[in-house]
């Protein structure tokens, strides 16, 4: 149900999800919408996202600045889903309107994780190929393998380079 649901619906409107989650039955759960639940990897229940969020604590002196971000249920469930496409190490796409929280929730994912190391790389007409070479010299060196020359990340953790 849990990948039924996300892979088939979740980039439609939340009537169309609402609608969709209603011909799917989560069985042992309270009466609830199918995004309401998560699986726990351990023992296979359904756990509720709300029980995902964790608690908020934010320093006074991060108040009114913009890398903060409040964990709520549609942010724990976003990054969980993100979170969970980049440990596949395939290509991902984010689709969606401006402001929809995209950067947000990537960025929230590639910070709390020390697999990732992200480079910001802001695209506009002054942008040339020397300006994407010398951000990605940055990030990672150049080795002679078999098949030729590569960038490899300095860090030894996988690179995100996000335009």
């Amino acid at each position: 149900a849990f990948a039924l649901s996300w892979g088939l619906a979740s980039g439609c409107s939340i009537d169309t999800r609402n609608a969709f989650s209603e011909h799917i039955a989560l069985p042992d759960t309270p009466k609830g919408s199918v995004y309401d639940y998560d699986v726990a990897i351990e023992d296979g229940e359904w756990v509720e996202w709300r029980d995902r969020v964790p608690p908020t604590e934010l320093p006074a002196n991060k108040v009114g600045t913009n890398d903060v971000v409040i964990p709520t249920v549609d942010t724990a469930r976003h990054e969980s889903v993100i979170a969970a496409w980049l440990d596949t190490g395939k290509p991902v796409i984010l689709c969606g309107p401006p402001g929809s929280g995209k950067t947000m929730s990537l960025t929230a994912v590639l910070r709390s994780s020390p697999d990732y190391d992200c480079a910001f790389l802001n695209f506009s007409s002054a942008t040339t190929s020397h300006t994407v070479l010398k951000l990605l010299e940055e990030y990672a060196t150049y080795k002679n393998t078999m098949k030729g020359m590569v960038l490899t990340p300095v860090s030894g953790k996988r690179l995100i380079i996000f335009c």
